[in-house]
């Protein structure tokens, strides 16, 4: 019975070209066969793995190792970006949903230790206010904080000009982690999280008594 698995030819061919066969071309009839399938992962024409089919493994087996290693290249930068990519999304995400409160900037717990850290170039976290304050965190610490999230359901996070604060068991667990500094050199290591502007609250304007009944009074037509 036929195996229901995708077959992957990436895979098979990174095997194949470990051993190349003195004589053969087995390497050559597996491009060819496949060529529809390789051509966009190692970004050749079809026609040029096509027309492999007769080389002869000794000769060809340096070139692949190359389309390989050019794969494996961008295949990384590929994945770089999509993290980069999440991580800045996520930054918006978190800042845009923060609360303000008496404590500081109240954080949404699953973004802050999860899609945030998925750009592991980055080495640092800055919250920045609209003040031009920045609270900058390691990013390890918050990396080994993430699993708080699966095992304490009322992990709570808050930050404020001194640092990052968590809080679990009803308050009685907790870190708290000073803000660090950043060289200016190392700035493209930082991840920015710009928090939402706090509100201002401004209190209504008191009136004597005199002043508010007058305003009653002539609402009334009684002036």
């Amino acid at each position: 019975m036929a195996s229901s698995a995708r077959r992957d030819p990436l895979r098979e061919l990174t095997l194949l070209v470990r051993a190349p066969e003195p004589g053969s071309s087995n390497l050559g009839g597996f491009l060819a066969d496949h060529a529809s399938d390789l051509a966009q992962v190692l970004d050749l024409p079809v026609d040029k793995l096509e027309a492999t089919r007769a080389s002869a493994d000794e000769e060809l087996a340096p070139h692949v190792r190359r389309y390989l290693e050019r794969a494996r290249d961008q295949n990384v930068q590929q994945d770089l970006e999509r993290r980069r990519q999440r991580s800045l999304e996520a930054a918006g995400r978190l800042g845009a949903s923060a609360t303000w409160s008496e404590l500081g900037a109240e954080l949404d717990v699953d973004l802050l230790l999860g899609e945030l850290l998925a750009d592991r170039t980055k080495r640092w976290v800055a919250f920045t206010t609209d003040q031009g304050v920045a609270t900058i965190i390691p990013r390890h610490l918050l990396g080994g904080t993430a699993p708080l999230r699966r095992i304490h359901l009322d992990l709570a996070a808050w930050v404020d000009p001194q640092g990052l604060h968590f809080r679990w068991k009803g308050g009685r667990a907790g870190y708290n982690w000073r803000s660090s500094e950043v060289h200016p050199s190392l700035a493209d290591r930082v991840l920015t999280v710009p928090l939402r502007p706090q509100a201002v609250f401004v209190q209504p304007e008191r009136r004597a008594t005199g002043a508010w009944m007058g305003s009653i009074v002539e609402e009334l037509g009684f002036v």
